[in-house]
């Protein structure tokens, strides 16, 4: 899955990583269970949902949601990141192999997202302080951890957590970066962690971002 970014918008790292998770879900329940997208997202999933993070501007953002399937995640009420139907590095034309890697030289910090802004039904994503990642491998990983925590058999046996996050657009919001925040979202109740094939950045197996169901962590 192409994580694409609108990279001409003044947007932070926080609200990029929102913007992509609520993306993914957007195009998974949306298109998944069509009959011109079903075999590619089955084949993905059976791939452990693996994604890129690029990005696009001006007449390449217009043309990328003109010609690809795909659904966008917002921020302050303008789409930012489009999540595209699954396909094979092979089967990618020029106009996608000429997208470069999202990947801004200066973003600053990833900052938490407000308490008074996180919506009661919110999925939460604490990343690990132990392992730096760039944005753009970030926005990948919270790609990964939504997806996991959205389809795992928690989720399943706890329809009445996760069909009011469903029903109100995906809202999600970011933890702290710190050692007791990384610990109390890894035993939240349902919490799931993304463990790194290490193919970019960090070394196979390292932990990244760990997504808590809505509800399972009180706010502090």
């Amino acid at each position: 899955m192409y994580l694409v970014v609108r990279s001409d918008l003044a947007r932070t790292p926080a609200e990029v990583l929102l913007a992509a998770a609520e993306a993914t879900m957007r195009a998974v329940v949306s298109l998944a269970d069509t009959d011109a997208h079903r075999a590619a997202f089955s084949e993905w999933s059976a791939r452990s949902f693996r994604k890129v993070s690029v990005r696009a501007k001006g007449k390449h953002w217009e043309r990328l949601l003109r010609e690809y399937p795909g659904a966008c995640g917002s921020a302050r009420g303008e789409p930012l990141v489009c999540a595209l139907v699954p396909r094979k590095r092979s089967d990618n034309d020029a106009f996608l192999r000429g997208l470069q890697v999202y990947n801004p030289g200066d973003p600053g910090p990833i900052e938490p997202t407000a308490l008074d802004a996180i919506a009661p039904h919110a999925m939460l994503f604490a990343c690990n302080p132990s392992v730096p990642m760039s944005v753009g491998k970030t926005v990948a990983q919270v790609g990964h951890a939504v997806l996991i925590c959205a389809t795992s058999a928690h989720a399943r046996a706890n329809p009445a957590a996760f069909s009011p996050w469903m029903d109100q657009g995906f809202p999600c919001a970011l933890l702290a970066r710190d050692e007791q925040t990384w610990r109390d979202a890894k035993a939240a109740i349902g919490s799931v962690t993304v463990r790194d094939a290490g193919l970019t950045e960090v070394v196979p197996g390292s932990e990244t971002v760990c997504a808590v169901p809505p509800g399972a962590l009180a706010r502090r």
